[in-house]
């Protein structure tokens, strides 16, 4: 009897085909579901905080390099000027004047001299005999021969008075205004002559110093200088000067005493050239703050000699402020 095989059942390639198309579709659903999953919990999750420091290096930021500037610019702590209370001129190193001076009519004329290079002072009176008071400046020609402008005592007018006895007595000179520099402190913007008012470089005008009757520097409060040359037909640029209180003229250019600086304790003194190059040369000590001496100094020059008022204390030098005698 023969014997009947059975037949193995292969399945056909349609049916294989579709077996992995349903993988397919399975692993890429899978698939799709997981990343979703991963961006939700990656969105979710929190974030580090950068670290923060308050320190920076110089390697990240290099800290930025100053320029060093002239002594003569350095910030001061003065930064408006009023005009000083103290007036002082020499003649020489032995003989000089000086006063103290205000408000007017208020502030008698007082002037003193010394014929001892400072060591003892002779008080006169000048408002007994004129009338002037609030003297503005003293001009000296002799031991004995000094003239000065102050303010009448009515009116507070501008007036000339000249001694040629040391003080003994004083006389007024009207006819003497014509050439000379005149600020009236009431109104500091311009100057006041006989011929009437000539506009100042600036709204208010602490101090002037007069090389002729044509040449002259002049201080403002905001401190700048100016020069002019021509009777203050024109003036030159401003030259702004940290802390400068007072100037007067020098034997080449003018002297500046500036208050304030750092490198000097006192009044520090320096030198405007005609050229308008500022050079600093010497530092008179003192104790007290810029605001202190800023409206007490007064300064003089004159055949080599450096004569400066400070409060109540006048000091000179005859090598240019290296050494001072008082």
């Amino acid at each position: 009897m023969a014997t009947k095989l059975r037949r193995r059942h292969v399945p056909n390639d349609g049916y294989v085909r579709r077996l992995w198309i349903y993988f397919a579709v399975f692993a890429f659903v899978l698939v799709d579901v997981l990343l979703v999953l991963w961006a939700v919990s990656a969105r979710n999750a929190p974030v580090a905080a950068a670290p923060t420091s308050s320190a920076v290096t110089t390697a990240e930021t290099p800290a930025p390099t100053a320029t060093p500037e002239p002594a003569q610019s350095a910030v001061s702590s003065v930064t408006t000027a009023v005009a000083s209370t103290r007036i002082i001129t020499a003649l020489n190193d032995t003989v000089a004047w000086r006063a103290t001076t205000g408000p007017c009519p208020e502030t008698a004329a007082s002037p003193e001299y010394t014929l001892d290079g400072g060591l003892t002072w002779t008080s006169t009176n000048a408002t007994g005999p004129t009338g002037i008071t609030a003297l503005q400046s003293i001009t000296v020609e002799d031991d004995g021969i000094a003239s000065m402008i102050g303010l009448s005592g009515e009116g507070c007018s501008p007036e000339f008075i000249k001694t040629f006895i040391a003080g003994d007595n004083y006389r007024s000179y009207p006819d003497q205004l014509d050439d000379a520099w005149i600020i009236d402190p009431a109104d500091r913007s311009v100057f006041q002559t006989a011929g009437g008012e000539i506009a100042a470089p600036c709204a208010e005008v602490i101090a002037v110093a007069p090389r002729d009757s044509s040449s002259a520097a002049v201080l403002c409060a905001e401190q700048t200088l100016f020069i002019t040359d021509d009777s203050a037909a024109t003036w030159s640029d401003p030259v702004p000067i940290s802390g400068a209180v007072n100037l007067s003229v020098a034997e080449t250019g003018y002297r500046i005493a500036t208050v304030g600086k750092a490198e000097c304790a006192g009044v520090q003194l320096s030198t405007l050239s005609a050229e308008g190059v500022i050079v600093v040369t010497s530092c008179v000590d003192d104790e007290r703050s810029a605001s202190e001496l800023s409206s007490s100094i007064g300064i003089s020059e004159v055949d080599g000699a450096l004569w400066v008022w400070v409060g109540d204390i006048v000091k000179k030098s005859l090598d240019g402020g290296a050494t001072w005698e008082s």
